[in-house]
């Protein structure tokens, strides 16, 4: 535990976390073995010839009460301000939090999510195994994103859902929505959710099939 590290009451912690200098966690929660709190975000700026200059990571990490992480997590410091865990989220063994990620109050980030810098994870939001966020995006409240999804576009939770146009959004920015109705982008979906993988495919390809894939989406 580092200088000026701070653990609430009632939190457990297993052999061989590492907590960094300054880093809170809050009340009753609980960390599994291997996970590290507080190392260094990835910041690097080209300096050639000679290579690479790390940029500082000046802020911290907060950790909100009720929080479980898995064995073998690492949540980067931030590069200022903090990067923050909400209250009552729980992480999957091997995740990776980048700096100034905000992650909502009981979001679930399951085995091997990886989440780029300064993106913000909705409350109750679910990431399914392997999935992988890019960075500076918002993902909604309630958002489901499928296993093994990449995902490169801010993901909205609106509180009605009209497949059609929620069919145009998808084949233009790969949005992925949920109130009530899950869409995944990418992965294994379940048999009985439509899996939407635009992001990669230029708009001006996609125009044609827009109308049919309103169609399957309306009949589940």
């Amino acid at each position: 535990v580092g200088l000026g590290a701070s653990v609430g009451v009632g939190t457990v912690l297993h052999p061989g976390v590492a907590l960094y200098a300054h880093v809170r966690v809050g009340e009753r929660c609980i960390v599994h073995a291997g996970t590290v709190i507080g190392s260094d975000g990835y910041g690097f700026e080209p300096a050639p010839p000679a290579g690479w200059t790390k940029v500082p990571q000046c802020g911290t990490v907060v950790v909100e009460d009720d929080v479980e992480l898995g064995a073998n997590v690492t949540i980067d410091r931030a590069r200022f301000g903090a990067t923050r865990i909400g209250r009552g989220v729980k992480v999957d063994n091997l995740v990776h939090i980048a700096h100034n990620v905000v992650v909502g109050e009981h979001a679930l980030l399951v085995a091997q999510v990886g989440v780029s810098g300064s993106t913000r994870i909705g409350p109750w939001a679910i990431l399914g195994g392997k999935a992988g966020i890019a960075g500076h995006l918002d993902i909604g409240q309630g958002a489901r994103v499928g296993a093994a999804s990449a995902s490169a576009f801010w993901l909205a939770a609106p509180a009605a859902v009209d497949t059609r146009k929620l069919a145009w959004a998808a084949a233009k920015k790969g949005v992925i929505v949920e109130h009530g109705e899950q869409f995944f982008l990418g992965g294994n979906a379940p048999a009985n959710f439509m899996r939407l993988g635009f992001n990669a495919i230029e708009a001006d390809r996609i125009d044609p099939g827009v109308g049919i894939l309103a169609d399957v989406m309306d009949r589940l």
